[in-house]
């Protein structure tokens, strides 16, 4: 199942919206208390990555886009898909959170085995890419091999993208 991180959250509260997305599918008929405790412990879990604890019972009018954003992110990684469609995910953070989302996105990806479907304008997000492709006006100019690393450094990067005139 492909999840979608980005855009307009569309929520009721933070935990409410999570604990939405985060409750399996399937109810566990036969220990309905390990599910529910295993349950509740995921929505912390999630809270705590995109950290948002302090803030889960707040409305999505009380928290800033970029909480909001957050909010939404959390709400993908719920069901650990193995496609994750994030559209501008770090768009309404400042530098260093949206740092910290990125390595949440890298270690979800390494972790799960996901594939994360990334579209950005920063070239510090593309860095963390394994596969960047350089896509204007609708077509795909370039497409550049970054491969699986620690350092993701966007020098290379920019590198790359100034012998296209980028």
């Amino acid at each position: 199942m492909a999840q979608h991180a980005g855009g307009d959250a569309g929520l009721l509260d933070v935990r409410v919206a999570i604990e939405e997305r985060a409750h399996p599918a399937q109810v566990h008929l036969h220990r309905p208390d390990r599910a529910a405790a295993e349950h509740q412990a995921r929505v912390d879990e999630l809270l705590d990555m995109v950290g948002l604890t302090a803030k889960a019972e707040h409305a999505p009018d009380q928290l800033s886009a970029g909480e909001q954003q957050r909010v939404a992110l959390a709400r993908a990684l719920a069901t650990q898909p193995a496609l994750l469609l994030a559209d501008e995910p770090t768009g309404n953070l400042d530098y260093t959170t949206g740092g910290e989302i990125l390595e949440l996105l890298s270690r979800s990806c390494v972790q799960l085995g996901q594939t994360i479907v990334l579209v950005t304008h920063e070239a510090r997000a593309a860095a963390y890419a394994d596969r960047v492709l350089v896509v204007r006006d609708g077509l795909i100019l370039d497409e550049i091999h970054l491969g699986r690393r620690t350092d993701h450094d966007p020098a290379p990067l920019l590198a790359r993208l100034a012998t296209l005139g980028l």
